[in-house]
C-alpha cells in the first residue's frame, strides 16, 4: 500500500547544511585533540621515565583506552553523520555497542585503579610495593578489562540489545515524501507460510517467535499467541514507516488489510472455528513513545541501546550498565577520597609529611587522576541519563544530546591536558583542572612533572616547599642532613622522624648560643 505525505512529524530535526558542517567540524576537532593528546602522554611518560613504575604504566593504559574510545566512538559517529545513515548493519551495531561499552567502562575503571595505586602509595607504602608490583598491576588492569568484556556480552545471549535507524531520514531530500510501507506483505509472509502446514495454530505461531523479517523498514520482532489473541510486536526503522502505520490504523485500513489476510476459510479451518473476527489496537501513547525514541536516534545518527518496549530486558540491562560503568567506579573513588581527606585533617602529621618528596609526587598525580575520574563519570552519567530519558519517551532536545556527547568525548582529553598544564611551568598552583591548589607539590627547575616514586625527579634551584625552607636554614650541616632525608626516604614516618630530630637538635644549638 502506498503512503504519501511530507508532514512526517512535528519534531523534525534540523539537518540544515550549515549546522551539519559545524557538528562535523566539532567532532573532527575533538577526535584530533583526543588522539594527539593521549599519544603525546604515552610517549612523554615512556621517554621521561623509562624505568617501570605502576603509576606510569597505569597512566599509559588510561591513555590507550582514551585513544581507543576516540577512534571507535567519534570515528563511527563522524561516519554516520557524514553519510546520514548507519552503514554497518545490525551485527555491526551489536558489536559497536559492546566494544563501546567495554572501552568506556575500561577507561573509567583504569582511572579508579590508578587512584587506588596513588592511595596506597600515600597511605600504605609497604602494601603498595607488594600489591602494585609489575606482574600484579598488569593482572589487575587487563583482568578488569577482560571481566568487563565478558559482562557486556549480554546482547549475544539476548540480554539487552542495541538498535539503529536503518535509513536516517534526510529531510533535505524530497524523496522521503513518498514511501511504500507494505506491512500487509510482512504479515502475509508469516501467516501464509505457516498456516499451510498441518500443525496447530499455537504451535505454528510459536515457531515464528523471535524471527526477524526485514521489509521496507518494518521488522516483525515478536509474535505471541494467548487466549486473549495474537500479539505482533513490530519494530520500525524509519520515521515514515511509523507514521504510515499510524495513519493506516486510524483510517481502519490496517484492520481491513489484516482481515483480508487472516479471516478466510483456511484460517478458520486451521483454528476449527465457524466465525472469526479481528480487532487491531495500537495505543496512542505507545505510538508517541516509539516516535520519540526514533526521533532521538535520528538526531544521534548512530546506534545505541534499544529503549523501546520490544526489548524486554532493557531496564535490567540499563541498570546493570549503570552499576558497572558508573556506580561502582564512583563508589571506589569517593571512598578513597574520603579516606585521604580524613587523614589530612590530622594536622601536624599531615603538614610534616607534606614536605616530603614522596607526598609531593603522590598527591600531584592523585589529584589529576581523581579530577579526570570525576569528570569522566559525570559526563558519562549525563549522556547516559539523557539517552535513557529520551528512550523512555521524554522530550529531550537533540542539541542537548549532541552537547552531552561532545562533553563525554572531551573527557578523554582531561588527563593529558592536565599533564601538559603541569609541565608548562613550575608553579604548582597551575593545576587549573584539579580540585584545589597543590601547595605541597614540588617541581624541578625544568618544569618536569614528578611522576613516580621519590628520587625519580630532577632537583634544582627555585623549587618550592621544603627546598626553600632548607636553603634558608642557617646551619649548613642541618641543610645537608635535611636535604638527604627528603631525597632518600619514601616512607612518611621516616621522613617525619628525621625532620623532628633535626629540628630538635637545631633548637638545642640555638639555645646554647643564646
Amino acid at each position: 500500500m502506498y503512503c504519501s505525505g511530507s508532514n512526517l512529524t512535528d519534531m523534525e530535526p534540523d539537518f540544515s547544511g550549515g549546522f551539519l558542517v559545524t557538528k562535523l567540524a566539532i567532532m573532527a576537532t575533538v577526535l584530533l585533540l583526543a588522539v594527539s593528546c593521549n599519544l603525546v602522554l604515552v610517549f612523554r611518560i615512556r621517554r621521561k621515565h623509562p624505568k617501570w613504575l605502576a603509576i606510569n604504566w597505569l597512566l599509559r593504559t588510561v591513555a590507550f583506552f582514551g585513544i581507543s574510545n576516540a577512534i571507535l566512538n567519534i570515528g563511527v559517529h563522524l561516519t554516520s553523520m557524514a553519510t546520514g545513515t548507519w552503514l554497518f548493519g545490525n551485527v555491526g551495531c551489536q558489536l559497536y555497542g559492546i566494544m563501546s561499552s567495554v572501552l568506556m567502562s575500561g577507561w573509567i575503571w583504569m582511572l579508579a585503579i590508578a587512584f587506588l595505586e596513588r592511595y596506597k602509595s600515600l597511605m600504605s607504602s609497604s602494601d603498595h610495593v607488594s600489591l602494585f608490583s609489575e606482574v600484579n598491576t598488569r593482572i589487575i588492569s587487563w583482568g578488569m578489562a577482560l571481566l568487563l568484556a565478558v559482562l557486556y556480552l549480554g546482547p549475544i545471549y539476548g540480554w539487552g540489545e542495541y538498535s539503529y535507524l536503518k535509513d536516517v531520514a534526510n529531510y533535505s531530500q524530497s524523496a522521503i515524501s513518498a514511501y511504500y510501507a507494505r506491512s500487509d506483505d510482512v504479515i502475509r509472509k508469516v501467516f501464509q507460510s505457516h498456516l499451510e502446514g498441518n500443525g496447530t495454530v499455537p504451535g505454528l505461531l510459536a515457531d515464528v517467535n523471535n524471527i526477524f523479517l526485514m521489509n521496507d523498514g518494518i521488522v516483525l520482532r515478536l509474535l505471541k499467541y494467548s487466549s486473549s489473541g495474537v500479539v505482533l510486536s513490530l519494530r520500525v526503522f524509519k520515521m515514515a514507516a511509523l507514521d504510515c502505520l499510524w495513519r493506516r490504523y486510524l483510517s481502519r485500513d490496517l484492520h481491513d488489510a489484516l482481515a483480508r489476510i487472516i479471516v478466510n476459510n483456511a484460517t478458520m479451518a486451521a483454528l476449527r472455528v465457524r466465525y472469526l473476527d479481528i480487532n487491531v489496537n495500537i495505543a496512542e501513547e505507545d505510538y508517541m513513545r516509539f516516535k520519540n525514541v526514533y526521533f532521538v536516534y535520528q538526531r544521534a545518527l548512530t546506534c545505541g541501546l534499544d529503549y523501546s518496549p520490544v526489548n524486554d530486558n532493557i531496564y535490567t540491562f540499563t541498570a546493570f550498565n549503570w552499576l558497572i560503568s558508573l556506580v561502582l567506579p564512583l563508589a571506589v573513588t569517593v571512598y578513597f577520597t574520603a579516606r585521604i581527606f580524613s587523614w589530612n585533617r590530622r594536622g601536624a602529621l599531615y603538614r610534616a609529611y607534606c614536605y616530603s618528596a614522596a607526598y609531593s609526587d603522590d598527591v600531584g598525580v592523585a589529584k589529576i587522576v581523581l579530577c579526570t575520574a570525576y569528570v569522566g563519570i559525570a559526563s558519562a552519567g549525563l549522556q547516559s541519563g539523557l539517552q535513557l530519558a529520551a528512550g523512555l519517551g521524554c522530550q529531550i532536545s537533540g542539541y542537548g544530546l549532541f552537547v552531552s556527547t561532545v562533553l563525554l568525548y572531551m573527557s578523554w582529553t582531561v588527563l593529558p591536558l592536565c599533564y601538559w598544564a603541569c609541565c608548562a611551568r613550575s608553579d604548582c598552583c597551575y593545576y587549573w583542572c584539579c580540585v584545589g591548589c597543590c601547595s605541597c607539590a614540588v617541581h624541578g627547575v625544568d618544569g618536569d612533572w614528578p611522576i613516580g616514586a621519590v628520587g625519580q625527579r630532577k632537583r634544582g634551584g627555585g623549587g618550592g616547599g621544603v627546598d626553600d625552607e632548607v636553603r634558608g636554614h642557617p646551619d649548613p650541616d642541618v641543610r645537608t642532613r635535611l636535604l638527604t632525608a627528603n631525597r632518600t626516604y619514601s616512607d612518611g614516618s621516616a621522613v617525619i622522624s628525621e625532620r623532628n630530630s633535626i629540628r630538635l637538635s637545631s633548637n638545642k644549638e640555638e639555645e646554647t648560643t643564646l
